[in-house]
């Protein structure tokens, strides 16, 4: 049996190969999409407690439409009525 022999690359001048690169999948589509990390496409929404514009977060990707706070105090606080 042969010993395995590794080459070393020049990481320089040419990118890895040998793993596939991560993508980020767009949510919205058109003139403003832009690129898929482009942070101004991704929609909001309002805050129930405090009023403070929300955007999507990934981890809301699920349940976006039931979102309603946009932290555990403004949950706890609940719904402010003015």
């Amino acid at each position: 049996m042969k010993p395995v022999v590794k080459r070393q690359r020049d990481t320089a001048s040419q990118p890895r190969t040998d793993r596939p690169r991560a993508t980020v999948q767009r949510q919205g589509s058109g003139a403003g999409a832009g690129h898929p990390g482009n942070k101004a496409s991704l929609p909001s929404k309002p805050c129930m407690a405090c009023g403070r514009p929300m955007t999507w977060r990934r981890r809301w990707a699920r349940d976006w439409h039931e979102v309603k706070y946009c932290s555990d105090a403004c949950r706890r606080a609940g719904v402010r009525h003015d």
